[in-house]
């Protein structure tokens, strides 16, 4: 696993805490399986096209990488 995937996790979870928006919920927005959005999130899956959308819905730079831990 890699850092940035751990901070975009943590970031995609933050914004859907904030819209208040479950995973569930937001798997039916995607038109995808709950458990594949969540492999994407927690960075067992790679889909490129898949982070892409959910940086577009979540308004997330497509360059995010994060805070660098100190």
């Amino acid at each position: 696993m890699n850092k940035y995937i751990d901070d975009w996790g943590i970031e995609v979870k933050k914004r859907l805490i904030e819209k208040q928006i479950s995973i569930t919920e937001f798997a039916n927005i995607l038109d995808v399986t709950r458990p594949y959005l969540n492999n994407v999130i927690n960075g067992s899956v790679n889909s490129e096209g898949l982070q892409a959308r959910i940086n577009e819905y979540l308004s997330i730079p497509p360059d995010f990488r994060g805070t660098k831990a100190n």
